[in-house]
């Protein structure tokens, strides 16, 4: 799609799990990016952060957006939740 849609080599931002698949992209094609830029993002996934992303990508092939994006957000917020009060 890049050489279709582009006629010079592109910047590429990946972000967070996108930095994995920015960096695979760029590695694989070089003579399409111009700049990557890798923002939030680790070098590799933990056993449960691998189990996590296994989740939300079988409830994204099944259309199930709402459990698909609630299982993303377990893996962001404590398990007890936001404290209420900052104070």
């Amino acid at each position: 799609m890049v050489k279709e849609e582009f006629k010079a080599p592109i910047d590429v931002m990946g972000i967070s799990t996108g930095g994995t698949i920015a960096q695979y992209f760029a590695l694989n094609n070089p003579q399409l990016v111009s700049r990557l830029v890798l923002a939030m993002t680790g070098y590799c996934l933990s056993d449960d952060g691998k189990k996590l992303q296994r989740q939300v990508g079988e409830f994204a092939r099944l259309g199930k957006w709402t459990a698909a994006y609630s299982t993303m957000m377990k893996g962001v917020y404590p398990k007890n939740g936001l404290r209420k009060n900052l104070n």
